[in-house]
């Protein structure tokens, strides 16, 4: 049988042919004008407001504290209950402290600990005219303390912590007694004392001296020899870096003071047993080494913001006091002088600080909303930008950003005071002082951050 001989349609296949061609080239140019039309009328255009902000220039330093400072001694050494807290404003003949002498250490830790316990609850006791059924007051401000106990621990001044704990205590004692949960803390404060006489009997059944008085009190009571303000903690450099240099100071005595070692026990064989100092003038001082070259960012005489980021990052004005300079030295020493004490303030002897150099106010646009364009006029007379990379050789060259203005995109100058941080602070525009205000950046303007191929006047969806 022989085999059928198949044949093919030739005029049919080229004709399928080209209209599968034909198809696939119009779906394609419906792909190609669906995509041209997103991004005419689409251009996934983001915009922001121009707004006012104030952007600062920071400088940073290691900055040295300088102080009128004067120890505070006493005649015995032994335990100490402080009377007073780190920062507290103290008079003459104020109490500082209770000396405990007698005893081993572990009776005087004890008892130490007894006191605090004891004035805690002392202080937490209300009298009956402070009574009241609405806690809200004490309670905003126990929120504040706890909120600024927590926000110091984050950055990482645990000491404040350890300072303001008895504070916040004594506020939720009290919030206790003024809902009536208890009338008040004698009884707790009776026991505690019956736990300091406690304490005291064996020390002086072995016939110890000096020990409690036999009424488990104090051995010496320290009071302030000056008027100021008191801190605990000494650390050697109380007379090196003293205040009272500061008229005198030269570029080379200030390397020396940096380069010197802490005084050891020099306040202990002169004067006693030191306990503490006091701050005896309420202004204070900076010491900034700096190169010459930033002289010109500062002038004598003016207030600056100094912030300190072991403090919170608290804020200070401060005044340029004294510019030290040696004519043969590139180093230049700036001395700024502080007449506000903060509170809780973190007077490590150094630090590192930051200076506000420079201060910008205007409106604040990312660095990448910026453009360069060409300015130019058509022949009607009317504006014509266009891009930068263009060739427009005619007209002037112009920095700006795009605005969208209604479903409008319009081209705004800007004139840009200082770069920070990835944004640009550009100059306020004042319309009633400036006729070509209209083609510059405004308050509130939608600045676009945000699209592609971008015109003045293009119209978008």
């Amino acid at each position: 049988m022989s085999a059928k001989k198949i044949r093919f349609d030739s005029a049919f296949l080229r004709s399928a042919g080209i209209y599968v061609t034909t198809a696939l080239l119009s779906v394609a140019l419906i792909i190609y004008i669906i995509l041209a039309a997103v991004g005419a009328f689409d251009a996934g255009i983001e915009t922001i407001p121009a707004t006012v902000t104030t952007e600062n220039r920071l400088v940073s330093f290691d900055a040295y504290i300088m102080r009128t400072e004067e120890p505070v001694a006493s005649t015995a050494r032994g335990g100490i209950n402080y009377a007073v807290s780190d920062g507290d404003v103290i008079a003459v003949g104020d109490k500082l402290a209770d000396i405990y002498v007698g005893g081993s250490e572990t009776q005087r830790s004890k008892t130490i600990a007894l006191e605090k316990q004891i004035n805690v609850l002392e202080s937490s006791n209300v009298s009956g005219n402070q009574l009241m059924t609405d806690t809200s007051a004490l309670d905003d401000s126990i929120d504040a303390l706890y909120n600024d106990i927590y926000a110091h621990i984050n950055s990482g001044d645990i000491g404040y912590a350890v300072r303001r704990r008895n504070d916040l205590l004594i506020s939720l004692n009290r919030r206790e007694i003024i809902l009536r949960k208890r009338g008040d803390y004698n009884a707790e404060i009776e026991s505690l004392r019956r736990q300091k006489e406690i304490i005291a009997t064996p020390a002086m059944k072995a016939g110890e001296e000096g020990l409690y008085a036999g009424s488990a009190g104090a051995d010496e009571t320290v009071l302030s020899p000056y008027a100021g303000y008191f801190y605990t903690e000494l650390d050697g450099y109380e007379n090196i870096f003293s205040a009272d240099r500061i008229p005198t100071l030269t570029v080379s005595e200030f390397n020396e003071m940096v380069k010197s070692e802490p005084e050891s026990g020099a306040y202990a064989r002169e004067q006693g047993w030191t306990i503490g100092k006091i701050m005896t003038k309420y202004v204070w001082y900076i010491a900034c080494k700096a190169d010459r070259d930033l002289l010109m960012s500062f002038r004598d005489g003016y207030k600056y913001t100094v912030v300190f980021p072991y403090s919170n990052d608290t804020r200070v004005k401060m005044t340029l006091y004294r510019i030290v300079t040696e004519t043969d030295s590139d180093e230049v020493v700036l001395v700024f002088r502080g007449g506000d004490l903060p509170k809780d303030f973190n007077f490590l002897r150094r630090q590192t600080v930051e200076i506000v150099e420079t201060s910008y106010t205007g409106y604040k646009v990312p660095v990448s909303a910026v453009r360069i364009v060409n300015i130019s006029q058509n022949e009607d007379g009317s504006r014509r930008v266009t891009p930068s990379a263009s060739g427009e050789t005619e007209g002037r060259t112009a920095q700006g950003v795009y605005i969208l203005d209604g479903d409008r995109v319009h081209f705004r100058e800007i004139k840009a005071l200082a770069q920070i941080n990835g944004y640009v602070i550009c100059a306020e525009q004042n319309p009633a002082q400036d006729a070509d205000y209209r083609y510059k950046l405004g308050l509130y303007d939608r600045v676009i951050v945000k699209g592609k191929n971008l015109t003045d006047g293009k119209i978008v969806n």
